[in-house]
């Protein structure tokens, strides 16, 4: 399949991106595609990620936000790191590509509840995947001490409700199309 395509759209594949390492999947990427060719690369950037409440809520202690602290603790022992996609427009360059279009989108409050239920949803996927044990996560006042497979899915039961009313999750959206030269 080398140089067979004249597009390649990848989207939401960060999580195989091992400490900043992008470079197999940019030559593999770019391999597929013919000379002119353009890749299109959607991904959520995680390292934005936040958790909202109801404004106006007098709840300092949010399972919502608390479950945004576990995600962006338990990406950073797995080696999930984002300055990769911060620097994917210089790192097609180097990989002789011109950047067409370079965007990073913020979830707009309109669709906040649909970008909650996304994300939960998602979370709801890594319960079973979580070991059973307690995993001790680093000390911050947003986190627990630990985090197990029956506690990780109360507190996403918890922000599934606290979603019911109004409070959710995003991130920023990031969009690069290169055009490969050559």
């Amino acid at each position: 399949m080398q140089g067979a395509f004249d597009i390649v759209h990848i989207r939401a594949i960060a999580s195989a991106v091992r400490n900043n390492d992008v470079q197999p999947i940019v030559r593999k990427l770019l391999g597929l595609l013919k000379p002119g060719g353009y890749l299109q690369w959607d991904e959520q950037d995680s390292s934005t990620l936040e958790g909202r409440v109801v404004s106006g809520s007098t709840d300092t202690k949010s399972s919502m936000k608390s479950l945004v602290a576990v995600q962006k603790a338990l990406h950073a022992g797995h080696g999930m790191l984002w300055d990769w996609l911060h620097d994917l427009p210089s790192t097609l360059e180097k990989a002789n590509c011109e950047i067409i279009v370079s965007d990073e989108f913020n979830p707009s409050p309109e669709l906040s509840r649909a970008w909650a239920d996304n994300l939960l949803t998602v979370c709801m996927g890594v319960i079973d995947r979580m070991p059973e044990r307690d995993i001790p996560l680093p000390k911050a006042s947003d986190l627990p001490e630990s985090i197990s497979r029956k506690s990780y899915a109360e507190l996403v039961q918890e922000a599934a409700v606290e979603s019911t009313e109004g409070a959710w999750m995003g991130m920023n959206q990031v969009i690069v199309v290169a055009k490969k030269l050559g």
